[in-house]
């Protein structure tokens, strides 16, 4: 069949059938070539951008312990020591004023956390008197939060209600 056709004309279908080539070959191996090659050097970019952040972080100063806090926000104390007192006085004057007898109250061990306090404490009294207490606690100022709570109810008259809670609460240094 190309017998028939000049030379000419073979020259084209020639060039045409090359183009062809050229344009498939492009659009199968080049063109997602080049896609990928856009994205790793994005992946490439975001991850010299965390790392800068990285090595900013690991040469910058650590915050000091117990950073001043707004007022309220926090038990301010010139060390950790002095500010579990305080949480642990301001827990006992809210039992007293409540009529809440504390049975135990000691500072718990935290998760490496510095400026966190945690005091776990058992209280008895008149079960309405103890959640006046917790809500007290709640609502004070400096902030105190119950991170966990049980109240023991008993269903004999004249025994009092107990409470076992684990309260929460952070430190700022003095100003």
């Amino acid at each position: 069949m190309t017998e028939l056709l000049s030379p000419l004309s073979r020259r084209i279908i020639a060039v045409g059938l090359l183009f062809l080539v050229v344009i498939t070959a492009i659009n199968l191996l080049i063109l997602p070539l080049g896609q990928w090659t856009a994205e790793t050097l994005s992946d490439l970019g975001s991850a010299r951008e965390r790392e800068a952040v990285v090595r900013h972080a690991a040469h910058a100063e650590a915050p000091p312990l117990g950073r001043p806090l707004p007022e309220g926000l926090a038990f301010a104390a010139a060390n950790r020591d002095a500010a579990l007192n305080m949480m642990s006085g301001h827990i006992s004057e809210l039992a007293r004023t409540h009529n809440i007898v504390i049975d135990n109250l000691g500072a718990a061990a935290g998760p490496g956390q510095q400026s966190r306090m945690i005091i776990d404490f058992a209280a008895s009294g008149v079960e309405i008197d103890i959640v006046k207490l917790m809500a007290a606690l709640e609502q004070g100022s400096p902030k105190i939060r119950l991170e966990s709570w049980t109240i023991i109810a008993p269903d004999t008259a004249g025994v009092p209600t107990k409470l076992r809670a684990r309260a929460v609460a952070i430190w700022g240094q003095k100003r």
